[in-house]
């Protein structure tokens, strides 16, 4: 699959509470692509050939599917040597995207399997801003363990539901099982968030509920919503993966959207002109009742 279509905008115009400068638009790049299992050098190769078929620079967030650089491995029987493929925000994977960030000025986020200095292991994005810095890390807060699945065995759950301010536009990040609770993306919302990513490997027999549900975090929150999905074969060969990268706008509209099958980048741009419409036609931020049913809890802050 070549560069997926693009879609039109879904973003909305309002006073920038994160004190950056922004332009009214910002365009979100979903790198959608497969994974050879273990081979980070062969993966990091790959993923730059797709970015260098679409135009990078200011305004644009990159965001690559859910460990991408190594393949998701928690559907094979559970092996301790997977351990070994974790690394640092400094490793291969983060510093291979901070090169992509720095040349072309872009912002990037970069799903990668953390491991930490007091040897804990995440599931894990680090958000890199324009020029390579580190804004800081997601780790993912709801881990799945299943009949089809045991990412527990690896991966320790995270706390904290950070909101990074990118090109003036706050940007919350959840990663593949997370998007099934409403919580999480509420309370990002409420902490800013103008736009969510979520960056996912999983199988393709999830397509329907993946657009119901990306559909109804956006429409619920009235954020702009891209989910990143990983293609190919999972890592058992039991079944295909996702694929079908795609984004909504606030208003819950379908912007743009990706085959299930290939390798491409969706590229959609996002207005805060079409982000404000959203809010002032539907009211579900005026009419919550915190007073009823109390807001969402959670640790909104900083990354890790």
């Amino acid at each position: 699959m070549g560069p997926a279509r693009s879609g039109a905008s879904g973003v909305l115009t309002r006073d920038d509470p994160h004190g950056l400068d922004g332009g009214d638009d910002l365009i979100v790049a979903a790198v959608q692509m497969s994974s050879a299992l273990g081979d980070r050098d062969a993966n990091i190769a790959a993923a730059r050939v797709l970015l260098r078929t679409v135009e990078l620079g200011p305004g644009t967030v990159v965001c690559l599917p859910e460990l991408w650089s190594i393949g998701h491995f928690g559907s094979l029987p559970v092996d301790p040597g997977f351990f070994d493929l974790a690394e640092s925000a400094d490793g291969a994977t983060v510093s291979a995207m901070r090169e992509v960030a720095a040349t072309a000025g872009c912002a990037v986020v970069v799903p990668f399997f953390e491991r930490t200095p007091r040897d804990e292991f995440y599931n894990s994005a680090a958000v890199l801003a324009p020029g390579g810095d580190l804004l800081g890390v997601y780790r993912k807060v709801h881990v799945a363990h299943s009949a089809n699945g045991c990412e527990k065995f690896y991966m320790r759950a995270g706390s904290r539901l950070p909101v990074f301010s990118v090109f003036g536009w706050g940007i919350g990040v959840q990663i593949c099982y997370d998007r099934d609770f409403p919580e999480p993306a509420r309370a990002l919302a409420l902490g800013g968030a103008d736009v969510l990513l979520y960056p996912t490997c999983t199988s393709v027999s999830m397509r329907d509920l993946w657009r119901a549900v990306l559909t109804t975090r956006a429409y619920e929150n009235q954020v702009a919503v891209v989910g990143v999905g990983a293609s190919g074969r999972d890592a058992s060969g039991r079944y295909d993966l996702l694929g079908s990268s795609m984004a909504i706008g606030a208003d819950g509209t379908l912007l743009g959207e990706s085959r299930v099958d290939g390798s491409g980048v969706l590229c959609t741009r996002l207005t805060r002109t079409a982000l404000q419409a959203a809010r002032v036609r539907r009211f579900m931020r005026r009419d919550r009742r915190d007073d009823v049913y109390g807001a969402p809890g959670g640790a909104i802050g900083g990354g890790a």
